[in-house]
């Protein structure tokens, strides 16, 4: 869909305070540096038609060259200030491709942080929006390049402007109006490209959803874990084959396209320098007229080519901008979204006592289906008890922890914590209450000790907390069986790391939890890859670590250990129900 001219302009001041607001000095020295380049070259020309006549003067008059009597003419003088000009150009022309490369790096680098930040921010139910997957999948993909290809746009432009208005000027004052047709004869070549690139940018629309296939596909045949399976079952060549349709009928409509977009523009190329012949037969025809010199015909004509190729480039640069414009666009589309954590919170904040967790008459849809995954739930969780609710598959057990956590919106009935509504809290109150053990974990590929340690805000390990996780989740013994130092990097995603087993992976899992350390701890499904004697003795470990000071909910399809629970919750087709004593 193609943006307003009023929503273009706003989006260009956008990228230009984004890019001058984080690298001014560097930006605007950039700026400068192509004025005195323009300078330069505009000197340069003349220069060089000096250079011309000087050196047809000697030809006319047969000099006898030798080094010494050819170095004090105006023919060496004016070649050796040309050679000069053209040294402090290419040295100047270096510096500003080198500022340009350096902001594009930082630039880049600070959009990939943005967007992460943005990830960051969101909870689970705005992550699962089509529209929020389309801009993650869209905006690295073509906003970053087209960000920056509208600074680079947006100061060559500027220079080419310049330029050509440079050129134009003394080409006016030479011959008048008709060099004013030299902005014509730019157009065909311009609005032909122009209308090719807005359909490419509609088909990259077009086919989003085609190319997240194809990125799945990618990383899904790429994942080293996924491999075994993959590999032995020969998945992979059906994946292969999706891959290969889906990507190459992108690929295939993507060349079509460029295909007509070269033919289109090389044909009003050519349309445009017959144009620009026939201009120079002109000024030929008025430099035999005046009787000019050579050397100012050559300059002339100089400054002919370089206002026909700078207007050629100003047209084709704006006009390449308001595509580059309509991809920019998503990148602050994805910064200014707004989930319902943004749009829905409080200033309320949580005293430092364990809270009392309460879910009053609450249900949950999904969002996708409209099918209801909770229903009519109450729960109340007084502090310090400790709580296990049992759940088959498809029983609401997932949308529940996510609720819990908050990651899931309110929409019917109500979540207190502490005694305030989770609507009526600000944002991240409720996650520096919890510390969380997740179905799907994530195996970070890091060292032992950042496995533990990275959820945690402290600055420096608490060595004494630090050792409790290690011990109550079994990783020690691990580390002592395996050989395993907590400077090892772990998983296979970078040289020298070191795989373990689903279940080492999960105990690091609850000790990143027990080491977060938080008031409240969520367990869902932790023990689905361990072995059951050691799921007894950790969790026994734990509740007796954690005593009275601190909540625990245990959610779980196991019927073990239901003894050591305060009280037990069964969850059936979204309805929470309390056993009995």
């Amino acid at each position: 869909m193609q943006i307003t001219k009023k929503v273009k302009l706003g989006v260009l001041f956008k990228i230009l305070k984004l890019v001058y607001g984080l690298f001014p000095l560097q930006a605007i020295t950039r700026d400068f540096v192509f004025i005195i380049v323009i300078a330069l070259e505009m000197y340069g020309i003349k220069v060089g038609g000096q250079f011309i006549d000087a050196t047809a003067r000697l030809l006319i008059d047969h000099f006898e060259f030798t080094f010494a009597s050819y170095f004090i003419t105006d023919s060496f003088f004016y070649l050796t200030l040309g050679l000069g000009i053209w040294m402090l150009i290419s040295a100047l022309n270096s510096l500003r491709n080198f500022l340009y490369e350096s902001i594009f790096k930082k630039v880049q680098f600070h959009m990939q942080s943005a967007l992460l930040e943005g990830i960051a921010r969101a909870n689970l139910e705005d992550v699962e929006r089509k529209e929020f997957r389309d801009l993650l999948e869209f905006v690295p993909k073509f906003s970053y390049e087209n960000i920056l290809a509208t600074y680079q746009g947006f100061s060559d432009g500027i220079k080419w402007f310049i330029r050509g208005v440079a050129a134009m000027f003394i080409l006016f004052s030479s011959l008048g109006l008709p060099a004013l047709l030299l902005i014509v004869f730019v157009l065909p070549e311009n609005l032909a490209g122009h209308l090719n690139r807005k359909k490419r940018h509609d088909y990259n629309n077009s086919e989003v959803e085609r190319m997240k296939k194809v990125s799945y596909f990618d990383n899904l045949i790429t994942r080293l874990p996924f491999f075994p399976e993959l590999r032995v079952d020969n998945s992979v060549r059906y994946l292969k084959e999706r891959y290969e349709k889906d990507g190459g009928a992108v690929m295939n409509g993507f060349i079509e396209l460029l295909k007509h977009y070269y033919i289109d523009t090389t044909l009003f190329n050519i349309i445009g320098r017959l144009l620009l012949t026939g201009f120079i037969i002109f000024i030929l025809v008025i430099s035999l007229i005046l009787k000019f010199s050579i050397g100012s015909f050559k300059a002339l004509y100089d400054y002919t080519v370089t206002a026909y190729e700078s207007f050629l480039e100003f047209v084709g640069t704006i006009l390449r901008v308001s595509t580059y414009l309509d991809y920019a666009e998503k990148y602050f589309e994805y910064i200014e979204y707004k989930g319902f954590g943004d749009v829905i919170h409080g200033e309320g904040l949580l005293n430092a006592e364990t809270p009392d967790l309460e879910l009053k008459d609450l249900s949950y849809i999904y969002l996708d289906s409209g099918r209801k995954a909770l229903n009519d739930v109450n729960l109340k969780v007084e502090a310090g008890k400790h709580v296990a609710i049992i759940g088959s598959d498809g029983s609401g057990k997932s949308s529940l922890v996510r609720i819990l956590c908050g990651l899931y919106r309110i929409v019917d009935g109500n979540y207190m914590i502490g005694g305030i509504s989770i609507k009526d809290l600000a944002r991240g109150e409720l996650k520096k209450k919890v510390s969380v053990v997740f179905q799907e974990f994530v195996n970070y590929n890091l060292s032992l000790k950042e496995n533990i340690t990275l959820t945690s805000d402290r600055k420096r390990i608490n060595r004494m907390l630090y050792d409790k996780a290690l011990s109550i989740s079994g990783v020690d013994k691990m580390m002592e069986k395996e050989g395993i130092l907590e400077h090892q990097v772990l998983g296979k995603y970078f040289s020298g790391g070191r795989e373990i087993s689903p279940g080492y992976w999960q105990r690091l899992a609850i000790a990143r939890a027990i080491y977060r350390d938080r008031d409240v701890y969520i367990l869902d499904e932790p023990f689905l890859h361990i072995d059951e004697e050691s799921r007894g003795k950790i969790l026994q470990s734990l509740l007796s670590y954690i005593g009275n000071l601190h909540s625990l909910i245990y959610i779980t399809q196991e019927e073990d250990f239901l003894d050591l629970f305060d009280d037990v919750y069964d969850l059936k087709n979204g309805k929470l129900v309390k056993r009995s004593k």
